[in-house]
C-alpha cells in the first residue's frame, strides 16, 4: 500500500478533525508504514508539512483512538501519470500547431487560385 506511493505523487489528505475539508497534497517522503506530505491549506499557514500520514486503507485506521491527531491520505494521481498526461498534452498542442499551419497554407493557396481564376475570367 505504501510502496505504490512515490515522492511527487498527488494525494488527498484528510485532517484529524472531522469537520476539516480534505486538501490536495504532494508526497515528499515515503516510508514502509507512512508518508510525509506538503499541503497548501485554504486557510491558516500557506504551507503545511505533515509527517507520519497513514493510508486510509491501512488496518491501523480501524482503531479510532490511534487516529486521534493523525492525518490520513488517499492516492490520487502518481507523478508518472501526470508526466504522461503532460507529454500527451504537449504532443497534442504540437499537432494542433502543425494543422493550423497547414490550414493557413491551404487557405493562402485557395485565395491565390481564386484571384488567378477571377483575373483569367476577366480577360
Amino acid at each position: 500500500m505504501y510502496d505504490s506511493v512515490l515522492p511527487g505523487d498527488v494525494v488527498l489528505v484528510y485532517f484529524p478533525t472531522s469537520d476539516a475539508q480534505p486538501q490536495y497534497g504532494f508526497v515528499v517522503r515515503t516510508g514502509g508504514d507512512a508518508i510525509d506530505v506538503v499541503v497548501f491549506p485554504s486557510s491558516g499557514p500557506p504551507v503545511l508539512r505533515l509527517s507520519g500520514v497513514w493510508h486510509r486503507d491501512d488496518p491501523r485506521c480501524q482503531d479510532k483512538t490511534a487516529l486521534v491527531g493523525r492525518a490520513t491520505f488517499l492516492p490520487l494521481m502518481p507523478l508518472t501519470q501526470m508526466r504522461q498526461i503532460r507529454q500527451l498534452l504537449d504532443d497534442t498542442q504540437e499537432q494542433l500547431r502543425t494543422l493550423q499551419q497547414r490550414i493557413a497554407s491551404l487557405e493562402k493557396k485557395l485565395a491565390q487560385r481564386e484571384s488567378t481564376g477571377k483575373q483569367a475570367s476577366h480577360e
